[in-house]
């Protein structure tokens, strides 16, 4: 394939249309006008309708819950992932029930949410046990921190809580949801009311 390189494009008449700095940087003098924007191979990758509406249909993105039908323990000695089953929504196909990760398609940003519904399956101690979650990069902690919850003598009482990052991964990571007790006690997690979801940004 071969480079043309230009600073001014202009019509017939000479006047100009778009021009390109040294930078790279374009402007546009009039409008470029069109429906769908493709890839040379012919891949649309952009369509925009006569109202404006941009769809890009081909945006990776997933939704999936917990499939177990009730609580799953998770262990006071090491780290879980945790198994999302139910696939609610998986635009290009790179989500994976089988070993609960997402594996990244193309390099870029993305954007990660887990929600999860869970326990001390024992008594609280006084910050002592206590139950959280966080997310996995390529099989190693995603975050340099935990969610957590139960740290304030919350007994037996079921509680929730949510995460969301924004990650920057290459082509082929993956990303999964680890969880794990505290103390002496396993946690358990309603795995119906527990979910994982994620799209590429950009």
């Amino acid at each position: 394939m071969s480079t043309l390189r230009v600073n001014t494009i202009q019509n017939e008449t000479g006047t100009t249309a778009q021009t390109i700095d040294n930078s790279g940087n374009t402007a546009l003098s009039g409008n470029l006008k069109v429906n769908t924007i493709q890839h040379t191979g012919g891949t649309t990758g952009l369509t925009i309708d006569s109202n404006g509406y941009v769809v890009m249909s081909a945006r990776p993105a997933f939704q999936a819950t917990g499939n177990a039908g009730g609580w799953v323990t998770i262990s006071n000695s090491q780290y879980n992932v945790f198994e999302f089953d139910n696939v609610v929504l998986n635009q290009g196909s790179h989500y994976s029930s089988t070993n609960d990760r997402f594996t990244a398609p193309v390099t870029g940003l993305y954007s990660f949410h887990m929600s999860l519904y869970g326990r001390l399956n024992a008594g609280q101690g006084d910050n002592t046990n206590y139950w959280g979650a966080t997310f996995l990069k390529n099989g190693s902690n995603a975050m340099q921190y935990n969610s957590i919850m139960g740290y304030q003598n919350a007994g037996d009482y079921d509680s929730s809580f949510s995460q969301n990052v924004i990650l920057s991964l290459s082509a082929t990571d993956y990303i999964q949801v680890q969880a794990r007790s505290w103390g002496t006690a396993n946690g358990e997690i309603f795995s119906n009311n527990s979910h994982f979801s994620g799209y590429f940004i950009g």
